[in-house]
């Protein structure tokens, strides 16, 4: 299940701790999988806004981040953000855990929705505490849209870990909260590809659109000169999202490169 959340309690306030494992009594985060401890490891408030500490206590299968052993960190613990894959215990799926972190009280960036979705799902948002947000850049858990087409909005939520999802996934997740169950898997809620390009091209079953940690890095070292500078301001964030330099192909930095 590479797509399971974590949804986080409050941890806004110093000394904070959130334990994750297999004894429900002793965690606030449960994972009912034969290879977890039974406090397996611990999330604490990180450095900056919006940053977590990630520690295993001493687990015997361990913990990864984004496919890193965290381990041998030790209590000092490894940052995490919201979006990043953690790994607790075996690393065969069927044994161990494999989640995606999310915080408590969902972001949510809406693209190409009528009035009347977007103002059912902003309700149904409201019930679970979350808030809309912009576009990915302000830290968007989701990317709620009746279909996938590739817009500039779609590639920074990729790039932003945004997990694009249809509308009908919040009211499930609604539900499941409500009842107490886990969460839906927002792989179950994708929207249909709509890009005929997609659809019939040599990559059409290979492509994914779930979050991956490694779009972060696709253009790490790269700089992108753009020629005009309508381009600049459409794909700049594209290009820095991914790792990338964005630059005016006339610009003193573009002419040094």
């Amino acid at each position: 299940e590479s797509d399971r959340c974590l949804y986080l309690p409050p941890m806004d306030q110093p000394g904070s701790r959130a334990h994750i494992g297999r004894l429900k009594s002793k965690v606030q985060l449960h994972l009912d999988c034969k290879s977890v401890s039974r406090v397996h490891a611990e999330l604490r408030p990180g450095p900056e806004p919006g940053l977590l500490i990630l520690a295993d206590l001493a687990s015997r299968y361990g913990t990864r981040v984004n496919g890193c052993d965290a381990a041998p960190a030790g209590p000092a613990g490894v940052t995490v953000r919201p979006g990043d894959q953690l790994e607790f215990g075996d690393s065969d799926p069927s044994l161990g855990a494999v989640c995606r972190l999310r915080r408590q009280g969902l972001r949510v960036c809406f693209s190409a929705l009528s009035e009347a979705s977007r103002q059912t799902a902003t309700t149904t948002l409201q019930r679970l505490g979350g808030r809309v947000v912009d576009d990915a850049r302000d830290g968007a858990d989701l990317l709620v849209m009746p279909r996938l087409t590739v817009t500039a909005k779609l590639v920074l939520g990729l790039l932003h870990l945004a997990a694009p999802v249809l509308p009908d996934f919040l009211t499930h997740l609604a539900a499941a909260v409500q009842a107490g169950q886990p969460p839906p898997l927002p792989e179950r809620f994708r929207p249909a590809v709509s890009e005929a390009a997609l659809l019939s091209g040599p990559l059409a079953d290979s492509v994914d659109f779930g979050p991956q940690p490694k779009r972060r890095r696709l253009l790490s070292g790269r700089r992108c000169c753009f020629l005009r500078p309508d381009g600049l301001g459409r794909f700049g964030d594209i290009v820095q999202a991914a790792g990338g330099v964005a630059l005016a192909a006339h610009s003193e930095s573009a002419l040094l490169a």
